[in-house]
């Protein structure tokens, strides 16, 4: 991809687009991001993913568009495991993306965005919408979908109104959370500590939706939180973990 000029890619704009992916809600996210400065943008670029690559997270440019530049920001763990679905590798494949590696997948796409296309429809898989919606717009366009949110469902319109909601509230709380002085807080699911729990996530809210994975372990979220914030305090009850961190000066400024 020909290299681009911006300025700084403010925080701002990454919470307002980015925060389910930035929260573990969503595979990935995109957004466009104003073009100044070649060596910034580049800068910028290897320093966020110094800081986001530990965190499971990885940011990209996709394509040059003259005055900007989009940007994907994604979980690799993710991407991996949306593109293994039998249907999404069944889309791509009939587009003859190299579905046997995620990596290859993201540099087809980045050519044929390249080449002109706009957003191939297919980019929905990228970003975490589920197969049967993305191949519902393939083949009906705006046609036909049940609801409309962050995209357009054609199949299981409660689940998809419930992550819509998940990702509302993710940007309040991610805003919210890394701003100057900010306090981010909550209580979820932690598996590994109670077996009744890992149960009923295992065989009866993640098959309904109402849980997402992957999930934290007790160890594993007190690491993440401990390596983004200053101060965090994490307790854990059987199958549940509660958490508590504020944020400094020095850790908004990155």
């Amino acid at each position: 991809m020909e290299a681009v000029d911006t300025e700084n890619i403010s925080e701002e704009l990454v919470i307002f687009h980015c925060s389910p992916t930035m929260a573990g809600l969503k595979t990935g996210s995109l957004f466009n991001c104003p073009v100044k400065n070649n060596r910034t943008f580049l800068e910028n670029i290897r320093e966020m993913n110094r800081r986001l690559l530990p965190r499971g997270v990885r940011i990209v440019p996709l394509k040059n568009m003259g005055k900007s530049v989009l940007v994907y920001m994604y979980r690799p763990d993710r991407l991996r495991e949306d593109l293994g679905d039998s249907r999404a590798r069944k889309i791509l494949a009939e587009r003859d993306y190299p579905v046997e590696e995620t990596e290859k997948c993201i540099v087809e796409l980045v050519r044929r965005l390249e080449d002109g296309e706009a957003f191939p429809h297919e980019i929905g898989l990228f970003l975490g919408y589920p197969p049967e919606d993305v191949d519902g717009f393939i083949r009906n366009g705006a046609a036909g979908a049940k609801c409309i949110g962050t995209w357009k469902v054609y199949g299981n319109v409660e689940t998809a109104q419930r992550k819509f909601v998940q990702y509302k509230a993710a940007y309040c709380e991610v805003f919210r959370g890394l701003k100057p002085g900010g306090i981010f807080c909550g209580c979820f699911y932690v598996k590994g500590e109670n077996k009744r729990s890992d149960w009923f996530v295992d065989k009866i809210y993640t098959p309904k939706g109402y849980f997402t994975p992957p999930y934290e372990t007790a160890g594993s979220l007190e690491m993440r939180l401990k390596g983004m914030y200053r101060k965090a305090e994490v307790k854990t009850v059987e199958g549940m973990a509660a958490f508590r961190c504020r944020k400094g000066k020095a850790d908004a400024q990155g």
